[in-house]
């Protein structure tokens, strides 16, 4: 199974609070074979408290019938296992996440289609 193409761009998320300030962005496409990431990119912390989680939230795959179905994963995504990576062979669609506290975080994501 080849890769036949791939997406990639980056977001990011700032607070300089003691609260949490959360993000999420969606990327839709054509029912495919994908295969999204997403990591942790540059990182700044305003003091000794900051914090930074990044997650995939869910992905939409294309069911027999021809209906879309949502696939949720971790919805705390402070916690040590959050998804950051999937594969389905019919994805339409996926939410990427992060939440930042007293600092600047940057989150590179792509998504590879396969053949």
């Amino acid at each position: 199974m080849p890769l036949v193409g791939e997406w990639a761009g980056w977001e990011w998320a700032y607070t300089t609070g003691d609260d949490f300030y959360s993000a999420t962005w969606d990327v839709d496409f054509p029912p495919s074979a994908a295969f999204a990431k997403v990591s942790q990119g540059r990182y700044y912390e305003f003091d000794d408290q900051a914090a930074v989680d990044i997650a995939i939230l869910n992905i939409r795959r294309r069911k027999p019938d021809n209906s879309d179905e949502t696939v949720n994963f971790e919805q705390n995504i402070d916690a040590f296992d959050s998804t950051m990576s999937v594969f389905d062979p019919k994805m339409t669609h996926v939410t990427y996440a992060m939440q930042v506290k007293n600092c600047a975080a940057w989150a590179p994501w792509t998504l590879g289609f396969w053949e």
